[in-house]
């Protein structure tokens, strides 16, 4: 088994951790070869600087690439127009990629580049019309060929090109490219999303009314991605239809869509139809992707897209999708019916699709069904593995080397469970598991636990539930103040005084890292009565009451908690042979039904209504 010495060793030269769609493609992509055992690094293009950039400048570029790149085995570009200087021009975009395309390979380097947009009007098709746009085609076609395509039929045959529609090979074959050199390979997409909300309850945390149709467009905001064709579709649409844009003014945007659409919104009177949300937190996209009934992708037909990440994110949430018939979803749509197309530019026939689609939930499920299958077979693994094909295909004797460990039997959930024994805490493991066969059998969508402290109880729950894409909130201030709440004994009050919360608090959250569950268990870091106003009455469907045992504490944990919990519900109670539980317990008894019954726990479920005759102050 080769060792990381020996393993193949890829520099990848990209956008990289900044708000861009390619430097997103890039990190899946990393992320996907680390798995197969690719050794990785990243050398970051910065487009904003080639406008101030002279001759000389682009030369230290290309040196300081050429150098890096002769620690590797392979160099993969990837491309489009903006990250090699097209603000300076088509032809200056070209030159540059040219220059360092060519220092590469004079290295003997092999090179793969994937392209992510067509060629910038180099067909030179134009032989009628406007004779400065004639002139501007032939002269981009020229310093094309002049400056890239030589190097793509070098004697070494050291460059390939990755495109992601056929449209698009055969764009880049006729642009002069062997046709032997460019592969097709489709763009990666993220795994079908489990959904942690209902979209009624994501709207409502949202601001929308639940009976609203919420029509979603992800991804930076840009004129030929048709935003604007959406507000008037919208403005068409009854009121009860409302759009949210995810996203924001791309960062090196330099036109002024942004500010037109602002005007537009208000010109069409949509402005409490319409949210534009900025960059969002990954749990701030949870709950719009939850809230969405409909993704919109209504692309311009000449926006000249080899491929979109935001299409791979609509196809992958969960809702139907509508595109524009561009050649980049038409090629999606020819493998798989997983859109409804439209005609780009066309707002009226956005809008009759919009209402055909929200009256025919068959239709939406059938979409639904058939974007996650396409989802599931352009995987990013899938797309990785076609990566290294390349690859092989320019190292001698095809030699790829992964870097991967013998493989590891993967460890049972039983065996997970009994590992999470050496927390911190005092769950015992037959409860543990006990509340892991809970989880499996009842499936709760939302699981609550009260005081945490190292994880003992809380990780086996989000264990189990990380199967079926249930969530674990777990509540604990990890606080010496909340734990000498109320009367607790003197000999408590003395061993929580002298205990480091801060120590225990950061070994949960390792612990979180080490059984990968981070999301299936969220951790909110305050008191119980801080917590309440993040669940609605009957949001909760499982609640592990584990937190101070004082009589009073204790009390306003099943009072206040209670309500939260939904009908048919079920609880679990904590130390029961604690004295200081003992009213807590006879409360919990005179309204729940007991399910299993320990010495020191006990499990209960909530009637699907409490009895008249209970009054409402002992009923939780």
């Amino acid at each position: 088994m080769s060792n990381s010495q020996s393993a193949t060793r890829v520099l990848h030269i990209s956008t990289w951790n900044v708000p861009c769609g390619i430097a997103t493609y890039c990190g899946n992509l990393v992320s996907a070869l680390e798995n197969l055992g690719v050794v990785n690094e990243v050398h970051s293009l910065q487009p904003h600087s080639w406008v101030d950039f002279l001759p000389q400048d682009v030369r230290r570029l290309g040196d300081e690439i050429i150098e890096r790149a002769r620690a590797f085995d392979v160099v993969h570009i990837q491309h489009e127009h903006g990250l090699f200087g097209v603000a300076c021009g088509a032809r200056a975009a070209a030159r540059n990629y040219g220059t360092i395309l060519g220092g590469l390979l004079s290295l003997g380097k092999p090179v793969v580049t994937t392209f992510h947009t067509a060629p910038l009007e180099q067909s030179g098709s134009l032989r009628f019309g406007n004779p400065y746009k004639v002139f501007k085609n032939w002269s981009r076609a020229r310093t094309w060929r002049s400056r890239v395509v030589g190097h793509y039929r070098g004697e070494r045959g050291l460059a390939r090109a990755i495109v992601h529609t056929p449209s698009t090979r055969r764009a880049y074959v006729r642009s002069g490219l062997p046709v032997e050199s460019v592969r097709l390979v489709p763009h990666g997409c993220l795994p079908p999303r489990q959904h942690q909300l209902t979209s009624a309850r994501a709207k409502q945390l949202l601001g929308y009314d639940p009976d609203h149709t919420l029509l979603t467009i992800f991804g930076f905001v840009g004129r030929y991605k048709g935003h604007d064709v959406a507000l008037h579709a919208l403005a068409s649409l009854p009121p009860e239809y409302h759009l949210a844009i995810c996203g924001g003014a791309h960062p090196e945007a330099r036109d002024r869509f942004f500010d037109s659409l602002l005007r537009k919104i208000d010109t069409l009177g949509l402005r409490d139809r319409v949210t534009i949300t900025g960059w969002l937190s990954a749990e701030q996209a949870e709950k719009y992707y939850a809230a969405t009934d409909i993704c919109l992708a209504p692309y311009r037909e000449d926006c000249g897209l080899s491929a979109s990440g935001a299409i791979t994110w609509a196809l992958s949430s969960g809702r139907p999708t509508i595109a524009s018939k561009i050649e980049a979803f038409q090629a999606i749509q020819r493998e798989s019916t997983a859109m409804l197309m439209t005609t780009a530019g066309r707002p009226d026939e956005l809008a009759w699709a919009v209402e055909r689609l929200s009256a025919d939930p068959v239709t939406g499920a059938r979409l639904v069904r058939a974007a996650t299958a396409y989802c599931e077979r352009n995987s990013w693994d899938f797309v990785a593995r076609q990566a290294v094909d390349v690859y092989r295909d320019l190292l001698p004797d095809g030699a790829v080397r992964f870097n991967q460990p013998a493989p590891r039997p993967k460890p049972t959930l039983d065996e997970q469970i009994a590992a999470t024994q050496s927390l911190e805490g005092w769950c015992s493991l037959d409860k543990a598991r006990a509340l892991a066969a809970l989880v499996l059998d009842a499936r709760p969508s939302c699981i609550a636990e009260i005081g945490v402290f190292g994880g003992r109880s809380a990780i086996p729950m989000a264990l189990a539930a990380r199967s079926y894409g249930g969530v674990v909130h777990g509540i604990d201030p990890w606080s010496t103040a909340a734990a000498l709440e109320g009367d607790i004994g003197e000999g408590n009050r003395a061993w929580w005084s002298r205990l480091d919360m801060e120590r225990v608090h950061r070994g949960f959250l390792a612990a979180i890292d080490t059984f990968g569950i981070s999301h299936s268990l969220r951790v909110l870091r305050m008191t119980d009565t801080e917590a309440l106003t993040r669940f609605e009455n009957g949001q909760i469907d499982l609640l592990h009451v584990d937190g101070n045992h004082s009589n009073v504490v204790s009390r306003r944990y099943v009072e206040q908690w209670g309500p939260k919990l939904a009908p048919g519900g079920h609880l679990v109670l904590d130390d029961i042979d604690w004295d200081s539980q003992r009213d807590t317990v006879a409360l919990v008894e005179q309204t729940f039904e007991p399910i299993r019954r320990e010495a020191s726990w006990a499990i209960y479920r909530k009637p699907l209504a409490v009895p008249d005759s209970q009054s409402r102050r002992t009923a939780a």
